[in-house]
């Protein structure tokens, strides 16, 4: 959860330079684990010109739910 709190910290102070970096964190991590959706809207939102903190929750719902999914 380390990485979405600093998204959103990033995004709420407008750091456009660490919201990349974690941005580009999250997608590669997403990706190593086999959770493509997740690293495709990542990447999505490292594209975006602007971000809404609405897609930030989407994210966060999605990650959530992969994490229930493959709970042990």
């Amino acid at each position: 959860m380390l990485i979405l709190s600093s998204i959103s910290n990033a995004l709420h102070d407008d750091d456009t330079r660490n919201l990349d970096r974690m941005l580009h964190s999250l997608k590669g991590a997403a990706s190593n684990v086999g959770f493509q959706d997740i690293a495709d809207m990542a990447q999505r939102l490292r594209q975006a010109p602007l971000i809404n903190p609405g897609e930030l929750l989407v994210i966060m719902s999605a990650v959530d739910e992969q994490r229930r999914l493959h709970a042990a």
